[in-house]
């Protein structure tokens, strides 16, 4: 549980950063909502995915640090989506 409070607040952290107001709007994403709403999943990994491609790879397409926190959060998210079907 400490695990998803940290990838939680990161997750809250990337979308505070967005320039993106579509993003913005959704500040802050409770562990809830990403359990119940798959639209916000699905705009979420699109968004992180976007910034995976450009920062999470080094000059060699080996996955960075920021690349392996950004894989981190989205796999946190693609969970909360199996914890609906499975509650």
């Amino acid at each position: 549980m400490a695990a998803e409070k940290k990838l939680n607040k990161r997750l809250n952290d990337y979308i505070m950063c967005s320039s993106c107001e579509r993003i913005q709007k959704m500040y802050p994403v409770t562990h809830e909502q990403l359990v119940r709403d798959q639209k916000t999943r699905a705009n979420l990994i699109d968004y992180l995915g976007d910034i995976y491609s450009v920062t999470g790879l080094d000059e060699n397409y080996a996955e960075n640090e920021k690349g392996k926190e950004l894989s981190e959060i989205m796999n946190y998210i693609i969970r909360c989506s199996h914890r609906k079907s499975t509650d």
